[in-house]
């Protein structure tokens, strides 16, 4: 994994804002009608970006429709160089004579060239979702080692803390779901915790296998004892700073920082995060996911300043699709990677291989593998 950055930076936005009508068209019909022109191709581009809403399989063809799919792209490019020049015909900069060099500068920085991308390469990291949850019992030590024997890269885990502060590994905030046992995770002693079998309720038909086979909720610091070599992507569930100093201290103790990445839904426990532990690498809060995605669909990711280093989100988010070509390579050129759960379909998984994803959170690492090394094969 590549250094962490610190903090939560935001973008650095141009300090100049003085943009004035041009006073040749000011109160004049033509010049509404120009920027209502210039703004509804724009929207009109970005609506229709080819490269978001083309058909799954359409990206596993030949080479000949990659090639229309390029050329499609650049008719949209046009379209929004169209917009920029009766933009630069209405709108004025303070030095006159330099309007039309400007805009057009920024329509360049704006609009990033449309190369068709090469084939991605197909190593992709198998990053098995609470240690592969679709096969055993999930958050256990016995399940982690079935993943990695399955060739998993990374294992995902989440983590809270019990009533006397131990920092154990569990994904829901109640042990009710994955155990004997009923009640929150924070209301049991680690001693009463381990008490539980973390195998009793995992079963595909009714038979509970792993009942009674000594399977129990472990420790942070077991999970970095017993995998001393192996990457973890550590989900902190808790906001809380208690939690987050005791897994920065584990993490150190254990000489981890350069095989784990923090990942949370509360983007101020993550930059909070940061700034007590800058060298252990983190991904995207959900406010900095939102502010890349408007940016990188105004063409404006040039602004972004990322202090994370994998965005890990979902495919999609309602009828909005998140994980997308030109989201990967926009990340790319930020330099940060693209992680997406939770993701069990072949299908799914041969799409986003397709992309360029780098890391793909799923249940089933026995399929991923089964597709990625099929795929070296061929």
């Amino acid at each position: 994994m590549r250094a962490a950055r610190v903090g939560c930076g935001k973008p650095a936005l141009s300090t100049h804002t003085d943009f004035t009508p041009n006073p040749s068209f000011r109160s004049c019909s033509v010049c509404n009608r120009r920027i209502a022109i210039a703004f509804a191709l724009t929207l009109y581009a970005m609506k229709s970006d080819v490269t978001n809403s083309i058909p799954m399989a359409f990206l596993m063809q030949s080479n000949q429709e990659r090639m229309s799919l390029g050329t499609a792209n650049l008719l949209l490019e046009l379209v929004l160089y169209l917009s920029c020049w009766l933009l630069s015909s209405v709108v004025s900069f303070p030095a006159m004579p330099t309007r039309y060099l400007l805009t057009w500068t920024l329509c360049l920085l704006v609009l990033s060239p449309n190369a068709i991308p090469a084939e991605p390469d197909p190593k992709v990291l198998v990053m098995a979702h609470r240690g592969g949850l679709g096969l055993w019992p999930e958050n256990t030590l016995y399940g982690y080692r079935q993943a990695l024997n399955e060739g998993s890269d990374v294992i995902e885990i989440d983590v809270w803390r019990t009533s006397d502060g131990v920092v154990v590994v569990n994904h829901d905030s109640t042990v009710d779901r994955t155990t004997g046992g009923t009640g929150p995770v924070a209301s049991f002693t680690l001693e009463d915790l381990q008490k539980l079998d973390a195998g009793y309720r995992w079963s595909i038909d009714g038979t509970y296998p792993y009942r009674g086979q000594g399977h129990r909720i472990p420790t942070l610091d077991e999970v970095l004892t017993e995998f001393p070599d192996t990457r973890l992507n550590i989900d902190l569930k808790e906001n809380s700073d208690e939690l987050m100093e005791r897994v920065c201290n584990l993490i150190e103790k254990h000489g981890a920082t350069d095989r784990l990445m923090i990942a949370s839904f509360h983007q101020d426990l993550l930059c909070r995060f940061r700034e007590r532990c800058p060298d252990i690498a983190t991904s995207a809060g959900s406010r900095e996911i939102m502010r890349f995605v408007i940016l990188s669909r105004l063409r404006l990711s040039f602004l972004h300043d990322p202090p994370f280093d994998a965005f890990q989100v979902p495919i999609k988010a309602g009828p909005l699709r998140i994980v997308t070509r030109s989201f990967v390579e926009t990340a790319h050129r930020l330099g940060v990677e693209v992680h997406a759960w939770t993701v069990n379909t072949e299908a799914e998984m041969r799409h986003l291989i397709s992309l360029g994803v780098d890391g793909i959170i799923t249940d089933y690492p026995d399929k991923l593998n089964a597709i990625l090394a099929a795929s070296v094969r061929d």
